[in-house]
């Protein structure tokens, strides 16, 4: 197990600290990697703002799939202990699905005026991550 210490700002590093944040017992990292996510599927919904996402996490990890997604966040979480020591690490995915204009052409919409959102992970412990994350919105 690795032993973190924690700055006042919630970042793990200085060199990370655009991509790595601490909300609440979690570690939430942006990464790229579409690997990470691999074994995930839709655990639950979060209401929100684009920009509130945006807030919170920074820009989209990616602009989607080019069909069925226009925004996606991949995370990596790490929950901490009271020990201050890493407990679990596993993926979380933020991301639209099918109401975006890359499936719904005109008709959809721009990831700016999307509010719902689909939450991915391997398990429902994702649905704790987001709760701390965004405190409220999230739903089954």
């Amino acid at each position: 197990m690795v032993k973190i210490k924690w700055d006042t700002n919630y970042w793990i590093k200085e060199s990370t600290k655009e991509k790595t944040k601490r909300f609440g017992r979690y570690i939430v990292e942006k990464t790229t990697s579409f690997g990470e996510s691999t074994g995930t599927s839709l655990q639950g919904y979060v209401n929100s703002t684009y920009a509130n996402i945006v807030r919170r996490l920074g820009e989209p990890s990616s602009n989607g799939d080019g069909y069925k997604v226009d925004a996606e966040w991949i995370l990596k979480v790490r929950e901490i202990g009271s020990d201050g020591l890493v407990r679990s690490l596993f993926p979380m995915t933020i991301y639209n699905y099918k109401d975006g204009r890359n499936y719904s052409g005109e008709a959809g919409l721009y990831v700016e005026d999307i509010t719902d959102w689909h939450l991915g992970g391997r398990d429902e412990e994702v649905k704790k991550v987001a709760k701390e994350i965004f405190t409220f919105g999230v739903t089954d």
